[in-house]
């Protein structure tokens, strides 16, 4: 599916996770749930499996976190904590860390199913997204968001509880691309450190429009996204991924601070 219905670049105006059952994660972790990753539906039987979707949710239980990004920098006394310490000490901080979180609404626990969000989440892996920050300011470019399926997959068959990850790669004004097997946003050729491989597709330049922000999928060519259904619209964004707490042995944030600069380089 085509996102012909926006704006081109050349123009003067300026888009899955499960959830899975509650006991599935380990026996003293409860309530965490499946996203819908969404990998590309032309990939092969089991990722057209994925796509499907599920819209059981057994938990209906959230949890609250106050995340500070700078607390899960990479120097952090987590994450020192968790390279020192062995897998068991990891595991029993974890689930009784989780557990308690478990109890309060700020985020909620998310499970990946597929390798559409691949190098950055895993299948197995478990995140905690927040759903405060979203208050006070705007979703930003390189926020892995979690999200509920647009008016435009809903046309499709997927429901209104379906819910996905991706990463923002673009906002409102911007002007996004796909060619040589690069993105590029605004005529500059996106440095992603994130990404699994070069882009296998090309794509028109369209303006994302006022309310929207452009999503795609780390592992690019595998990933049902932005690409194919076009923006996502704001309102549909449930949350940020902040933090991975499982496996014990890749604790860490998901927050990719940007880099803005050097790197960048205009394609015309």
């Amino acid at each position: 599916m085509k996102s012909t219905a926006y704006s081109s670049c050349s123009s003067s105006t300026s888009m899955g996770i499960l959830p899975f059952k509650v006991a599935s994660i380990i026996p003293f972790l409860q309530g965490s749930k499946w996203l819908q990753c969404n990998e590309s539906p032309l990939v092969g039987p089991e990722s057209t499996a994925v796509d499907k979707g599920g819209t059981n949710d057994d938990g209906n239980q959230s949890l609250t976190l106050e995340l500070d990004p700078k607390s899960f920098v990479k120097s952090s006394w987590i994450t020192k904590m968790f390279n020192s310490r062995s897998e068991d000490a990891k595991a029993a901080f974890t689930a009784v860390t989780v557990s308690i979180l478990f109890r309060s609404f700020l985020a909620e626990p998310r499970s990946i199913p597929s390798s559409s969000m691949y190098p950055t989440l895993d299948v197995g892996d478990r995140i905690l997204a927040e759903k405060v920050s979203y208050f006070f300011r705007e979703p930003e470019v390189s926020d892995i968001v979690i999200f509920t399926a647009p008016p435009i997959l809903q046309e499709i068959g997927y429901s209104s509880g379906d819910v996905f990850i991706k990463r923002i790669v673009a906002k409102a004004g911007d002007c996004v691309e796909a060619r040589d097997g690069k993105l590029l946003i605004n005529g500059i050729e996106q440095d992603e450190d994130f990404v699994l491989e070069p882009l296998g597709y090309e794509m028109e330049p369209l303006v994302v429009p006022e309310g929207y922000v452009f999503v795609l999928g780390d592992n690019r060519n595998k990933s049902f996204d932005s690409h194919d259904w076009g923006p996502l619209p704001i309102d549909n964004i449930i949350g940020r991924s902040v933090f991975r707490y499982w496996p014990p042995s890749k604790v860490s944030d998901t927050i990719h601070y940007t880099h803005v600069g050097k790197d960048a380089v205009a394609v015309s």
